[in-house]
Parts: C-alpha cells; structure tokens; sequence
C-alpha cells in the first residue's frame, strides 16, 4: 500500500485517472482540484499523510514550473510524475529542470501509469527490506498484514508501540506479544534494524542532507540524529560517507 496524491486541472482527465487508480484498491489516494487548493494546501497536506507519490495533472506554464520546483526542493524524497496528454518538445527540458521525475504522456499513459507506480512502489525507501520480512509471507494473518501496511505508510513520528496498537484496536501488551511472534523481534529491536535500513538508503544511497534527514526520520535535532546513528552503524555517517567514496 502507498500513498499518492493526484492534483488535477482538466475535467477530462479525472475519470480516466480514477480508472487507472481503480487498480490500486489498497492504496491511500487522494484527489485534489488545482483550481480549489494553494500551495500552503498542498505542502500542509504532504506532511500530513506522508505522501510517497504525487501525480501532476495540469497544463505545464510557469506557475506550474515555480510549484514544482518548490515541492521538489522541499520534500527531496517525493516522487513526482507529471501525467498528461502532451508536451511540446521544449517543455520536458523545463520539468527535468524543476524536479519532475518522470513525465508520462500520449495514447499510451494509462498503461504506463499503471506499470510505473508499481515499479516506483516495489523499490520505494519506505518498503521493509527481505531481512526484516516474514519468511513465508503467503501465510500472514490479516493483523500481521496490517502491521507491515502500518510500518510502510504511516508517518513514522507515529511508529510507537502505543500508536500501532491504537491502529489495530488492541492493548500495547497484545500487540508486543504478536508483534514478536511474527517478526522474531522485539519492537524495539525491530525498529532498530528498520532505521538502520533507512539511514543507510538515505544518506548513503540516496545522498539526502543530513539536515533533512532527521527531519524525515523524526529526530529532534541533528545532534540526536547523530548520535544514534553511530550507535546503530558503529560509525558516524561522516565516516562511512568516506568509505564510500
């Protein structure tokens, strides 16, 4: 399950979008009228619901261009697919300038709408990695499920024992209790390894800023970021920056 945001412009395409999304039925999508929302709306809700896609649907003009280069500056892990008709020949120059990741256009982009968000979700940061995945994931109850949808979606300022339980309606003490059972870990050390995973994809994958680092990891300030993320990798983020290189 994702979450994705279509901020659409041209009534002709809104049905043809809904269809095309009907194919994503676990999905968290929402639907927003360009003509109804500002751009304060926007980023309001972005950091709200932990948005991991935003389709644009709008004719490309220089406003467009201006909020698209806001959004990519401000939120760098957003994947942004601008989803239309046409463009004329110099336009894809200008949205590879301002942030769009991919362009999907012609008679030809339901279909590859379709394949793109699956390719995009299937690699996405926010999935768990085969390490920290159920063996035999056919077997998963649906509680379990629930879970792995909760850790790859919700915002993680809200991936708390007491959260979770809060989620799936049941006692912290039963949701520990399950929650080792299934994953052969203690929440805690669960979210250990997770974050482990998250800083390494971050900093050393994607080269996102530290600075927006902890902010997207929900630390309060760069200092704790640090600081924890030496105790998890044995090494300051400086340092295996280094080794990398």
């Amino acid at each position: 399950m994702s979450n994705l945001l279509v901020i659409h412009q041209n009534n002709n395409l809104i049905q043809e979008q809904e269809d095309v999304l009907n194919q994503f039925m676990d999905w968290n999508i929402w639907f927003m009228d360009n003509n109804e929302v500002t751009l304060r709306d926007i980023d309001l809700f972005l950091k709200e619901q932990d948005i991991h896609f935003l389709i644009l649907s709008k004719e490309f003009d220089a406003e467009t261009a201006q909020e698209i280069l806001y959004l990519h500056n401000h939120y760098p892990l957003l994947q942004i697919i601008y989803y239309y008709t046409q463009l004329k020949s110099g336009e894809f120059a200008e949205l590879a300038q301002v942030g769009i990741n991919y362009c999907i256009i012609g008679d030809a982009r339901q279909i590859n709408l379709i394949k793109k968000l699956n390719q995009l979700w299937e690699s996405h940061w926010r999935r768990i990695p085969d390490s920290l995945r159920p063996k035999e994931e056919q077997h998963l109850t649906a509680r379990t499920r629930q879970m792995i949808l909760y850790i790859e979606t919700k915002s993680l300022r809200n991936l708390s024992t007491s959260e979770l339980a809060r989620s799936l309606k049941i006692s912290e003490s039963h949701l520990r209790t399950e929650f080792k059972r299934f994953f052969n870990l203690s929440f805690r050390e669960y979210k250990q390894k997770l974050f482990h995973h998250y800083e390494s994809i971050l900093l050393l994958e994607k080269q996102i800023k530290p600075k927006q680092v902890y902010e997207i990891l929900n630390y309060k300030n760069i200092s704790a970021f640090s600081r924890s993320f030496k105790s998890r990798h044995g090494k300051t983020w400086q340092q295996l920056a280094k080794q990398m290189v």
